[in-house]
Order: structure tokens, then C-alpha cells, then sequence
């Protein structure tokens, strides 16, 4: 059945430059393509035959790759070309738009105002073409933002507005256009099993970096000092006593330091679980969907996310490789107001 997964894939590749499109599959050699949770954007290294005025492409045009059926996959723009006199090839790395939010710091003083408004105000300001944007609800009275990049505002309104509303929001890219989208829980789309399409897979398990006590220690409002303790005492008879210390350099309150203790305890307690896998490329598999994987040998069995994927593809063979994690989770940054000059 796995001879299934080993047909030739055939994927077309336009450059764009202004109103002249070159079509160039056929010189194309490699192509490589993924994204993180940590990463704004995602990325295309591609390799292509030198082809004297058909294939040399200027920094800021525009790659779009296309499925057998002329569907639109991705969309990248080139930021930086490579070439050697004694190569027959071109390399080409190439991003998408949400890059562009990464490359400028800015100060910003955003009042009574949605993450989406926000979103399209910082899009609008860097001339990037939006589509959907469906509203965040949530209002903040300020929010003022002191040398940071449109990427860092955006994630950090997100943030916020999921802790008040519970709401999760993502961005994606649809047609050449960034959109702003609601998260819900996913099930897995697409099915890995060993025998089947599964080329390789790996676990790991550990507890070098887990803790099994947490002891947190802050001065009141009158400089007294106090503290509290968690312990997983379950996990104590597992693994032993470890203990993280946190220090609290803002005045706090008993409720307040027992609630971090507790929360961090509650982090840091479990065992440290890394999963990946290397695949049969499959289309729409990238950061943030789910899979089920079926692997016994290493006992990666069950539903996960991608954290990070990277696909290749080459001589019609599309391969892909992706780290697996057991929650959905998005980044976060969390809001400092500036102090005041």
C-alpha cells in the first residue's frame, strides 16, 4: 500500500513580476517549504536551472506554486537569490507576506480599539492586502506599543484578547491575501500509519527539565516577606523532589503568589514529551493542523499538531517532516505598558 504514496507529484510554478508571469516547473530542480509556531511567516528555498533571461528573477517578485488541478498552494515573495559561477543552478529563498510585519519597529498608541481593528490599521500602514478579518469583539481603552514590530502588537492584542474573551484567533494566507481567523478545535484531517505512508518517526521522553515542587517568594505591600509551596506529590514518588525557586520582584499579595505557585507547578511538573515523524508529502499539512499518527514501534499513537513541518519536494517526489505536539498552542506575548518618561 505504501507504493501508493510513491507517485509522481507535479506542481507548477509561476513568477510574477508586475504584469509579466514566467512559468518555470521545468526548471525547477528542488523545492523546500514550512513554517514553526514561533516563526511569523513561512519560508521557500528553491533551486532553479540557470536559463539565460528566463529564470534570473529580481529581489520582490512574486513565486506562486500550483497543484496538478491549478490550485493556488502558496504564495511567497523572493528576498534573496544566490549564484555561483561554477553552478548550473539559482537559489532562491523567498517568505510571505506576514514577514513584512517582522521588519519594521514602530511606536504605536492604539485607543479603544479591537485586536482586528488593529490588525487591519498595522496592515494598512505596511500596504499588505487583507481578506478576511472577522472581529476579535474584545475593546481595549489603550494599547501603546514603544519600538516593537506590527507582528509583536498583533500577537500581543491577540494575547489579551484571549484572556478575556477565551477566544483564539490566527493568521493565515489565502489567494495573496492575510487574513485574521477564529481558532477552533480541530480534529485530525489526515491519517500517518506505519506499512502505510510513515517513512520514519521518533519519541522522546523526559524529565531533565521538569519539576515536582514550586516555591514562589514576594514582599507584601509592606515589605514583609511571603511566600508559598506547590508539590505534585504523585510525581515526588515518581521522580523525586525538584524544586524550581521563583522570585517575585513586584509587590504582591498571599492569593497572588499561591495562585503563580500553583500555575507553575502545574506547568512544570509534567514529563517533557517530543514526537516527530517523517512522511509521504501530503497537501494543506502544515503548522497548527492536526494528524493522526499510528507508529507502535515508538508509540506515537493518537491525535497531535504540527509544530513545525518542512516539505521537499524533488524529481517529483514530495517528502515532508513534522515535530508533533500534544496541545494546540498559539504564541503569545503578553502586554507591558511603557513607563512613563
Amino acid at each position: 500500500m505504501i507504493e501508493l504514496y510513491k507517485e509522481r507529484e507535479k506542481y507548477k510554478v509561476a513568477v510574477v513580476q508586475e504584469t509579466l508571469i514566467s512559468w518555470i516547473e521545468e526548471a525547477v530542480t528542488s523545492m523546500t517549504w514550512g513554517g514553526s509556531k514561533n516563526e511569523a511567516s513561512r519560508t521557500l528555498n528553491m533551486e532553479v536551472l540557470k536559463v539565460e533571461g528566463k529564470t534570473d528573477f529580481p529581489n520582490g517578485s512574486c513565486v506562486v506554486v500550483y497543484n496538478a488541478a491549478d490550485e493556488e498552494l502558496m504564495r511567497y515573495i523572493i528576498t534573496k537569490k544566490s549564484k555561483t559561477r561554477s553552478s548550473t543552478t539559482i537559489k532562491y529563498t523567498a517568505r510571505d507576506i506576514r514577514w513584512w510585519l517582522t521588519r519594521s519597529k514602530m511606536d504605536k498608541k492604539f485607543e479603544n480599539m479591537t485586536a482586528s481593528e488593529i490588525f487591519q490599521s498595522l496592515c494598512k500602514t505596511l500596504g499588505i492586502n487583507t481578506g478576511t478579518v472577522e472581529d476579535t469583539g474584545v475593546k481595549f481603552s489603550v494599547l501603546h506599543f514603544l519600538k516593537k514590530t506590527p507582528w509583536d502588537m498583533i500577537i500581543t492584542a491577540l494575547t489579551e484578547t484571549r484572556k478575556q474573551s477565551g477566544k483564539r484567533y490566527t493568521t493565515r494566507i489565502k489567494n495573496g491575501n492575510l487574513e485574521l481567523i477564529e481558532k477552533l478545535n480541530q480534529t485530525a484531517q489526515w491519517v500517518i500509519e506505519e506499512g502505510v505512508n510513515l517513512i520514519d518517526a521518533s519519541y522522546d521522553e523526559s524529565i531533565e527539565s521538569t519539576y515536582t515542587q514550586v516555591k514562589v517568594v514576594g514582599k507584601d505591600s509592606k515589605g514583609n516577606e511571603i511566600s508559598a509551596v506547590q508539590k505534585n506529590e504523585e510525581a515526588q514518588k515518581l521522580y523525586g523532589i525538584m524544586q524550581e525557586y521563583i522570585s517575585q520582584s513586584d509587590k504582591v499579595t498571599q492569593a497572588e503568589v499561591n495562585a503563580i505557585a500553583a500555575q507553575k507547578l502545574k506547568e512544570l511538573s509534567v514529563l517533557q514529551k517530543s514526537g516527530s515523524i517523517k512522511t509521504y508529502g501530503i497537501e494543506g499539512v502544515e503548522t497548527g493542523t492536526g494528524v493522526y499518527v499510528i507508529d507502535n514501534e515508538t508509540g506515537l499513537v493518537g491525535g497531535f499538531y504540527v509544530e513545525s513541518d518542512s516539505h521537499k519536494y524533488s524529481n517529483g517526489c514530495h517528502e515532508m517532516s513534522l515535530t508533533l505536539a500534544w496541545t494546540d498552542e498559539l504564541p503569545e506575548i503578553e502586554y507591558q505598558a511603557p513607563k512613563e518618561s
